[in-house]
């Protein structure tokens, strides 16, 4: 991958991609093994061979009769002391309006984005009333747009774009119910600031095709074309643009169709590998069973990719239940989100369906590169269902986006449900399960930068991979016992930088803070003079969430 060298202001420690494997040791910092055996003199020893069986350099050398075996000891530089954990959310919010939640509590999805000073809102809904005969099937979403100032009060547009129910003074953007669209099910829409401006905003759905479509599909991509078939035509992901997020054009063939029941899943164009990554539900076969798709799959999320919001790849699963895991938990869907003023960090809410118990939580899922995910610690689940009889005390599912709401808040949109997952959507006041208490939308609010902590419990120390600091001073997000401490040095690639080693350093003792200043003998200026900075860092009992350089 061909990354242009930027530089770096806010990093979060949700993976382990910006810290240094090979620790901050000055011999190391170029990019060692972070591992040594040296002699008392500390002088690194080396074998006739390097690790890849080539002769070493002569420099290297020494003469084995004139060392004893009390000469020679192991040392290592790599990180140690510290573990990756992450953190529930400190609080939860229900939304005042619901946002057009079908009061059956059938799940529908919500994408929230900020964008030109206010937030922007994307909901879909189940009308009452809905049409039985073909070409319309079960799948009848309107999608609706509001806007709000704050995150909490939603203005809804009346629009006139679409009628419902005999009018036309509504939100609606976006309907089933118009020429060449069959069906819309779980909508998601992204902002593409690198595309055509035509396009800026973009959507995915899932929808059904007819016979024609899937003919035309299957002749450009016969190798791709994957499907579990209605009987009339076929099912996959759609697509449509819009200018402005309000007034979209449908995509005139399907973008693609694959193993997938529904969407539930989250779309992001990663300005790295320039491609749109699209993260989608999907069902792993086994080819050598003659079972039917839903009996011998497990749910699953999978990735495709595009470069032009058009033609994709097909998709692949990237991540399905392992080995580490109970059968009977599937990750039922994904959603991928950049964290809020980034765009090389990225995480995944990934909603998990525990089949004995029929309910859902929320795990979160992280990548150093955006290509491999894992598991984060302590993140299975991060959230979970609220108190039973309450709107979100059966199952919940998470949002598409992490938005960052005045106050220094990190949001998760998330629906929650009173009801379990697979109950029979019945309305409220009928219902003999919680009846009277109707599903809802809220918050999931985290501390800004807080969604996982670097944690050392007792002593420990890293270093962090060389970058280009974005300003001349640094502040951290961290919370430091009052028994802890943390301390910071910098170095180049040559060496400490002067004035600025760890014993220089202000030691920042019991402090719970989201910026916390660094300074050496209260000198806050990293003297980089314009060079890439390693920052090493000595901490005991503290957790550090991230830094900024301003």
């Amino acid at each position: 991958m061909n990354v242009t060298r930027q530089s770096v202001e806010n990093i979060y420690f949700t993976s382990w991609q910006y810290v240094r494997i090979g620790g901050y040791d000055v011999r190391m910092s170029s990019g060692g093994s972070g591992v040594a055996w040296v002699n008392s003199q500390g002088r690194v020893l080396r074998p006739p061979c390097d690790a890849m069986g080539m002769p070493e350099d002569d420099s290297y050398r020494q003469d084995s009769t004139a060392l004893s075996d009390d000469d020679i000891q192991y040392v290592s530089y790599s990180p140690h002391g510290v573990r990756l954990v992450a953190q529930p959310p400190a609080t939860r919010l229900k939304f005042d309006d619901p946002l057009g939640m079908d009061p059956e509590a059938s799940p529908v999805p919500i994408s929230i984005i900020f964008d030109e000073g206010r937030y922007k809102c994307w909901y879909a809904f189940l009308p009452a009333r809905r049409p039985t005969t073909p070409p319309y099937h079960q799948f009848n979403q309107h999608v609706c747009y509001a806007e709000s100032t704050d995150g909490f009060k939603w203005h809804k547009p009346k629009l006139g774009l679409f009628e419902y129910e005999g009018r036309r003074d509504n939100n609606i953007v976006f309907s089933p119910y118009v020429p060449r669209v069959h069906d819309v099910f779980c909508p998601g829409v992204f902002i593409d600031p690198d595309g055509d401006p035509a396009e800026r905003y973009k959507m995915i759905y899932y929808s059904g095709f007819t016979e024609e479509q899937c003919a035309r599909y299957r002749k450009r991509h016969p190798d791709e074309f994957a499907d579990f078939g209605n009987g009339n035509g076929g099912w996959g992901i759609a697509g449509a643009v819009s200018p402005d997020g309000v007034h979209w054009k449908l995509l005139d063939e399907p973008m693609l169709i694959h193993l997938t029941d529904i969407i539930w899943g989250s779309m992001a164009f990663d300005r790295h590998r320039r491609k749109y990554v699209l993260y989608y539900r999907s069902w792993p076969r086994n080819a050598r069973s003659p079972e039917p798709w839903g009996v011998i799959g497990v749910r699953s999320v999978a990735r495709a990719t595009s470069t032009d919001f058009r033609h994709w790849e097909n998709g692949e699963v990237i991540i399905t239940t392992g080995a580490d895991t109970l059968p009977s938990h599937v990750y039922y869907a994904a959603g991928q989100t950049w964290l809020p003023g980034s765009d090389d960090q990225q995480v995944m809410f990934i909603y998990r369906w525990k089949q004995e118990e029929d309910v859902e939580d929320l795990c979160l899922f992280s990548t150093p590169d955006g290509w491999a995910w894992s598991p984060v610690p302590g993140g299975t689940p991060i959230m979970t269902a609220g108190q039973p009889g309450t709107w979100d005390g059966s199952y919940i599912m998470g949002g598409a986006y992490l938005i960052e709401l005045p106050g220094d808040r990190w949001v998760l949109p998330y629906q929650g449900f009173p009801i379990p997952h697979k109950y029979p959507r019945i309305a409220p006041a009928q219902r003999k399960l919680h009846p009277g208490v109707e599903a809802n939308r809220g918050y999931a609010i985290w501390p800004k930068g807080r969604l996982v902590a670097l944690e050392c419990p007792d002593e420990g120390s890293f270093a962090t991979v060389a970058f280009h600091p974005a300003g001349e001073k640094l502040v951290l997000n961290a919370a430091v016992e009052p028994a802890g401490y943390i301390r910071v040095g910098l170095r180049n690639l040559s060496g400490e930088i002067p004035g600025r080693a760890l014993t220089d350093c202000d030691v920042i003792w019991g402090r719970n803070a989201l910026e916390i200043p660094v300074t050496w003998k209260g000198d806050p200026q990293l003297s980089a003079n314009g060079q890439p900075v390693i920052v090493c860092f000595e901490l005991r009992r503290a957790k550090l969430f991230g830094m900024t350089f301003r």
